[in-house]
């Protein structure tokens, strides 16, 4: 499972080196959510954000001007605004190339939440295409009640909605001991979705008076998952469902009877996850589990306990994220 966690990485590694940045944009704003909403929403263009330090916005009638001189300051190829406003904000693009500028009005407050600086992200990136191909670019930008169209048509083609996941760790309550290896499919990984996943640890020895064997716990699991960003770039995801584990016993009892076992359980699965994305496809942190057995399994021959199993059992591990789709 470590080799595969680092072929994640580096093809994750070698995507990114892909799309190198050609081009970059200056934002003159102080809301980092913002920023790093719009750094994601146009990396896959090959751009990249320039923060302007100390920028203060200038009237309407100066805006073209301070926007080119921001860029020819800064070597830049266009320039945007996010300026506060009695309504909410103003998002301003300028094209240095054509040197002109839209201006949209949207309905949010500073400081942006991530939702709203990802849907602002993506109307800027929108109005930045529009002054490059739309030869109406001196028309009135977009209306306000056009953003779901819009949202959805830019949106749409670049949502992941498959990723894997790989977890290296220890699992605590189980019977076969400490270090364990998990991978999941996830369906949806950046919205409410869900995942399926199998976990696999070595076989322990099992040895007492009466009896000497191995025991091997297999998991798999199926959970809803309902990611939360709580700071640029990082975000907790809650986990949610149910877990089957199957334990399979072998050995022989001190009177050279053998035992050959195997039993399933089903488990509720209570769980987080806590990431830092570093590439557009790659998030890396640490996973939790709980799991509850619904029945605690006990191997008895006759009057002999062999093993019991402990009824709760936790997970932990640091884990990689990688969308493929």
């Amino acid at each position: 499972m470590r080799i595969g966690l680092a072929l994640l990485v580096i093809l994750a590694t070698a995507r990114v080196m892909a799309q190198p940045v050609s081009e970059s944009i200056v934002l003159a704003g102080s809301d980092p959510v913002f920023q790093a909403a719009l750094d994601e929403a146009v990396a896959p263009a090959g751009l990249g954000v320039i923060r302007a330090q100390d920028v203060t916005a200038p009237s309407l009638g100066a805006l073209s001007t301070a926007s080119r001189e921001l860029a020819d300051r800064l070597h830049a190829t266009a320039t945007v605004w996010l300026i506060a406003s009695p309504n909410g904000i103003t998002l301003v693009t300028y094209d240095r190339e054509r040197d002109r500028l839209l201006v949209r009005e949207l309905p949010f407050t500073l400081p942006l939440s991530a939702p709203h600086a990802a849907e602002a992200a993506r109307i800027a990136r929108t109005m930045l295409r529009a002054l490059r191909t739309s030869v109406d670019v001196d028309q009135p930008p977009p209306r306000v009640e056009d953003a779901p169209a819009i949202r959805a048509a830019v949106a749409a083609p670049e949502q992941r909605r498959l990723g894997v996941s790989a977890l290296v760790g220890g699992r605590f309550g189980a019977p076969d001991g400490d270090l364990v290896a998990q991978l999941s499919v996830i369906w949806r990984p950046d919205r409410i979705g869900f995942a399926i996943s199998g976990e696999l640890a070595p076989s322990a020895d099992v040895t007492t008076s009466a009896f000497t064997g191995t025991v091997l716990d297999i998991a798999v699991a199926a959970v809803a998952r309902a990611p939360m960003w709580v700071a640029p770039g990082f975000r907790v995801t809650p986990v949610l469902g149910l877990a089957a584990h199957t334990l399979r016993l072998r050995g022989s009892l001190s009177t050279a009877q053998p035992i050959h076992d195997t039993r399933t359980d089903l488990a509720a699965r209570l769980g987080v996850v806590a990431s830092y994305r570093v590439g557009r496809d790659l998030d890396v942190g640490f996973g939790a589990t709980v799991d509850l057995l619904l029945d605690r399994p006990r191997y008895e021959a006759g009057n002999v306990q062999v093993l019991v199993v402990p009824r709760l059992q936790a997970l932990v591990g640091l884990m990689g994220t990688f969308r493929v789709l």
